[in-house]
């Protein structure tokens, strides 16, 4: 791999776990929204109408900065080491409840590849 190579991928590693760091933070340093995002990963009708929105949005950060990852491995900016490791943090989220309230209303704002991504990791036994 020749150095502009290795540059990009350092890049790319570097926004990709800055974003997955800035998804979790607001879950850390916020106890309303880490109780917010349990119970609606759990049950997300069960959640206030308010509540099922920063659920909503907090899902879509969190999917949205894997999803960064997926893209930039496809293209070759991130190696496909860093990208098969987030997909036992895809699977977590995945097998929740309140995904696949999600998906069931979301799933067109991403990608067709990221999508099948999800499918492939949905049709895993468990």
């Amino acid at each position: 791999i020749d150095e502009n190579t290795k540059a990009a991928q350092a890049a790319a590693f570097d926004s990709s776990i800055s974003q997955t760091f800035a998804a979790r933070t607001v879950i850390i340093e916020n106890e309303d929204v880490a109780r917010i995002y349990l119970k609606g990963s759990d049950a997300p009708e069960a959640l206030s109408a308010e509540d099922l929105v920063r659920y909503r949005l907090t899902l879509h950060n969190i999917l949205w900065s894997i999803w960064n990852m997926q893209s930039q491995a496809q293209v070759g900016e991130l190696s496909s080491e860093t990208w098969g490791a987030q997909l036992a943090t895809l699977w977590r989220i995945v097998s929740t409840k309140g995904f696949q309230w999600f998906w069931a209303n979301y799933s067109r704002e991403f990608g067709a590849s990221f999508q099948r991504v999800v499918a492939d990791l949905e049709a895993k036994p468990s």
